[in-house]
């Protein structure tokens, strides 16, 4: 079998891959030592820092909404063993290695590097205690991403479909990914709660074009209207979407990183998604209010048409 390297310039290629990695490549049904394979498809990117010998660059990030809400209070006492690095108004970050790193912020999302499996399921744990509902969203469930982090003093700061490269391990720039890979899935999160409202409306607006009526509760269509007015408070007060991080002001290449990241998430096109859906839920639950109203208050006058009625037939049989 011929393997092509890929070498990283100024970089020890390592040793060549064994049989324990998944070789990609053409299969005709033929012995695999016929074919030429590229190292540089042999590992998963996870892996590849093996064959190329910078695996301490490569982290994982993993981004989860944990519930709606959290206290950080009741969580920094819940998590008084870990080693808490830094404290803001909206966020706590814990430093569990050199290299790991967790970030819990108060509108319900955290992010972990390098942290995954067990270890992960029990810091997801211990952040949902220091929840503010009893909402508990498990991992299985979760509304989650992940996104790799590459570190390299030589390559440019860029940030792509599936990964972000930064020059150094540096936990300002650290706080900006996982600001805006945090907000990315609590608008994930939200654009479910919407879309679970709209879907109701779409039941509501059908039965009105079929049937002539509308088949619910007021007390129901009320929940929605303050659910939608709820949703769009937690946007620019507790998620602080249209706000930027105060090192953007100060440092060139952080505000370049956060607004590519912006982008590369399309926070912005997704929240005028979202806040035109609010929009819409919020018309509806008005129209369908209006319209229930004037049910009851023509219920209200055939009754006292009855009434009426009644009087009057009282008043002949005397």
């Amino acid at each position: 079998m011929t393997v092509k390297e890929s070498v990283t310039p100024g970089r020890d290629p390592g040793p060549t891959p064994s049989r324990g990695f998944r070789l990609s490549g053409r299969n005709d049904g033929k012995n695999p030592d016929d074919e030429n394979i590229h190292i540089k498809t042999v590992c998963p990117p996870f892996l590849m820092g093996i064959c190329c010998g910078y695996m301490d660059n490569r982290h994982q990030l993993v981004a989860q909404y944990v519930k709606p809400g959290l206290n950080l209070a009741e969580i920094e006492r819940s998590c008084h063993n870990l080693t808490l690095f830094r404290r803001e108004r909206n966020s706590l970050l814990y430093k569990l290695s050199e290299t790991q790193y967790l970030a819990v912020y108060s509108f319900g999302a955290m992010v972990t590097v390098d942290v995954c499996g067990d270890d992960l399921a029990h810091y997801v744990g211990l952040v949902a205690s220091g929840g503010e509902t009893d909402d508990v969203i498990t991992v299985n469930n979760a509304v989650s991403d992940d996104y790799e982090l590459i570190v390299d003093p030589d390559q440019p700061e860029t940030v792509e479909f599936s990964q972000v490269r930064i020059r150094a391990f540096d936990v300002e720039k650290l706080l900006i990914i996982f600001r805006v890979l945090a907000q990315s899935v609590a608008i994930d999160f939200l654009e479910r709660q919407v879309g679970e409202h709209l879907q109701k409306f779409e039941r509501m607006n059908l039965s009105l074009s079929t049937h002539g009526r509308v088949m619910v509760k007021p007390k129901e269509v009320m929940k929605a209207v303050g659910s939608s007015g709820a949703m769009m408070n937690f946007i620019i007060g507790k998620l602080s979407l249209l706000d930027k991080p105060d090192m953007t002001w100060e440092d060139k290449e952080a505000e370049t990183l956060f607004h590519g990241l912006r982008r590369m998430y399309e926070l912005d096109d997704r929240f005028e998604a979202l806040r035109f859906k609010i929009s819409f839920v919020q018309e509806s639950s008005g129209r369908i209010l209006d319209i229930l109203d004037a049910r009851h208050a023509s219920f209200l006058e055939w009754i006292i048409i009855g009434l009426f009625v009644l009087d009057i037939a009282i008043l002949f049989i005397e």
